[in-house]
């Protein structure tokens, strides 16, 4: 089977949700044998050089000048097609055989239907609910209220008109399934849940590190939220007296910055973004995930479930994640803060379970059989 695969994601390092997500399924693809010619988003590491994966060519190109311009033009290529990308595929298209398209990440719906004419089944695979996402997120100003409503407006419509085209389309929780059933036939949705490589989260036990971590992307909002929440709310002086907290990921740094000229942040240190944050997450004696906005679900806290490190959560931070009650959910600041100090004191471990629950739903092997069924479904082989 020959398929193309189409993300602006540079994979290369691993070291986010979502690079972890368009990595997992290239590995995936990769182990059932599949011959891929995928289009990546270009990346400054040379990792991708040392990078191989069996029946992987990879394609680099440069989509981010699709994300960097203007408002007007932003919106105008939510529903226009790249000509240099075009340019790109075909060149691949002439030189190899394609059995089905597959489109990741979010907005290249207008490509769908660029494919059908050329008689290719499509699959196409989101992160998150990406309109949903926008709803949530808190306006500062009446102007900005407006501009975040036209932004909603533009991907809603953009989700609602071009995604039904596909001939399946893969979503990350049973939250954003439910979600998309509103504009799309049921039987075309498929969940593939965030999931990790199992042989690159083996735990070697070692020893735990007196800090408590948040990992994330910094630059989305949701995470600066929440992290200034958890900062005001729930980092106070009796668990200051006993732990440290370390931020470590993209942009992390930054809103360091920011938010030391509103806290005192004499025990919290911000790590910048790393190749790995694997090391980090293992020797954490805790993780925290306070998030009060999102969809999708968080391969943050799988990392923190695959390598025992007990993860303490909000509702919304854990939302679309089966974890079999091993992650510590808390919504107001007193229970979050009384949890994380029965955690840090020893007094609650559930990595065990939770370690479990990752195996039976999150790691490769499970969702290797969905994807599968997913290509049957479609191809007829």
């Amino acid at each position: 089977m020959n398929l193309l695969f189409v993300t602006e994601i540079a994979p290369f390092p691993i070291n986010g949700g979502e690079k972890l997500r368009s990595y997992g399924l290239l590995k995936m693809m990769s182990d059932l044998n599949l011959n891929v010619q995928a289009i990546i988003g270009k990346s400054s590491s040379k990792e991708l050089l040392n990078k191989h994966l069996k029946g992987i060519a990879f394609h680099e190109y440069d989509f981010q000048k699709r994300l960097h311009c203007g408002r007007l033009q932003k919106y105008y290529r939510l529903f226009s097609m790249d000509k240099e990308l075009l340019a790109c595929i075909d060149k691949i298209l002439e030189n190899n055989t394609i059995d089905i398209v597959y489109i990741d990440y979010h907005l290249y719906g207008q490509y769908i239907g660029y494919f059908k004419k050329k008689k290719f089944p499509v699959i196409y695979g989101t992160h998150n609910a990406q309109a949903k996402l926008i709803y949530q997120r808190p306006a500062v100003s009446l102007t900005h209220r407006v501009r975040l409503f036209i932004d909603y407006l533009a991907h809603r419509i953009h989700e609602w008109y071009f995604f039904r085209k596909a001939d399946a389309l893969i979503v990350v929780s049973e939250e954003d399934k439910k979600y998309h059933q509103a504009f799309i036939p049921k039987d075309k949705i498929f969940v593939i849940p965030n999931f990790l490589i199992d042989s690159e989260y083996q735990v070697l036990s070692p020893e735990k590190e007196n800090y408590v971590l948040m990992t994330a992307n910094f630059e989305a909002f949701q995470n600066r939220f929440g992290l200034e929440w958890f900062i005001r709310e729930v980092w106070d002086q009796e668990i200051q007296k006993i732990t440290r907290l370390k931020l470590a990921g993209f942009y992390s740094d930054k809103v360091f910055a920011s938010l030391k000229e509103k806290y005192d942040m004499t025990h919290i240190e911000a790590m910048g973004e790393a190749e790995d944050l694997k090391p980090y997450i293992v020797r954490a004696k805790a993780s925290i995930v306070p998030l009060l906005h999102g969809s999708g679900s968080r391969l943050k806290c799988i990392e923190s479930m695959a390598m025992k490190t007990q993860l303490i959560s909000t509702s919304r931070g854990a939302e679309g994640i089966d974890h079999d009650q091993s992650i510590l959910i808390a919504d107001e600041p007193s229970d979050f803060r009384n949890k994380l100090l029965a955690v840090l004191r020893g007094e609650i471990n559930l990595t065990e379970k939770a370690h479990n629950a990752y195996l039976r739903k999150y790691s490769l092997e499970p969702n290797k059989t969905i994807f599968r069924t997913i290509i049957h479904n479609i191809s007829g082989s």
